[in-house]
């Protein structure tokens, strides 16, 4: 095993041994547990920042451009369009129903603008937390990832950790009461491994660690604030519809990147 690959499995382990034990105190601390998994969050980010300080590698290569770029509206796209597409899918084969109130034609515009304002504003105030998260993932391990096993066992690898990152949490908070084994260390790692393409591809062509943070960010409020409109009766069933959707943007975003050279983020 040559120096690079010696890192990133330190990496990995630090990162998921520190994650896991925040996420073991989840059951002690009952609602308050939530603020474990957003400090959870930031883990990553701060490990690849003492690596980086250890290996005086620097953070330019990060890429912290704001210079305004069609990626960004695909940050916000990616999470509408999975939204938007497997939804009506599982409501037509039963998975899922819609539960929100009956809203009147006059009334629908104000329900509309108070939901777009609240998905603005948790997005924002999430944002750091994602931040945390793809300052490691994507602004650390994926290029290294990348360049020592390829495009396609590189994006693997990344998904696999970090849906495995995810586990612990997710079971201490019972987000899966119907499949309390499966969905956390199953469908979980599945559900990531489909993700960590579409994202590390809005890192790649950007160049901004921001693009995917944003995406992230969003992604995360909107899929949390959609739960709460629907009834799931098929738990399994609207995953996989999911799943299916994901594949798709997967193997989309995996032939422009494999089209196109792979290009070494650069800091602005």
């Amino acid at each position: 095993m040559n120096q690079h690959r010696k890192t990133l499995l330190w990496y990995f382990l630090i990162v998921l041994f520190f994650s896991s034990l925040l996420a073991c105190g989840i059951s002690r601390f009952g609602r308050s547990g939530t603020a474990l998994v957003n400090a959870m969050m930031f883990i990553p980010g701060l490990v690849s920042i003492f690596f980086r300080y250890r290996r005086k590698e620097g953070f330019q290569s990060v890429g912290w451009s704001l210079r305004p770029s069609f990626f960004w509206i695909w940050a916000l796209l990616f999470p509408i369009l999975l939204l938007s597409t497997s939804l009506p899918i599982s409501i037509l084969l039963g998975y899922v129903s819609i539960s929100t109130p009956s809203l009147m034609p006059n009334n629908i515009l104000p329900f509309c603008l108070a939901l777009t304002r609240k998905l603005v504003l948790f997005s924002i105030l999430s944002l750091p937390f994602a931040l945390g998260e793809e300052l490691g993932w994507r602004g650390y391990a994926q290029e290294k990832l990348l360049r020592e096993f390829g495009i396609v066992k590189g994006f693997l690898i990344l998904g696999i950790v970090w849906g495995f990152w995810h586990s612990p949490a997710f079971y201490f908070l019972g987000l899966f009461p119907n499949h309390t084994i499966l969905g956390p260390f199953v469908m979980t790692p599945v559900d990531n491994i489909l993700m960590v393409v579409p994202l590390g591809w809005l890192y790649i062509r950007s160049r901004s660690i921001w693009v995917p943070a944003i995406a992230h960010s969003f992604g995360n409020v909107l899929w949390g604030y959609s739960d709460t409109f629907i009834s799931k009766h098929s738990e399994l069933g609207s995953w996989g519809v999911l799943q299916v959707i994901q594949l798709a943007v997967t193997i989309a975003c995996l032939i422009d990147t494999k089209k196109r050279p792979f290009i070494k983020n650069q800091g602005v």
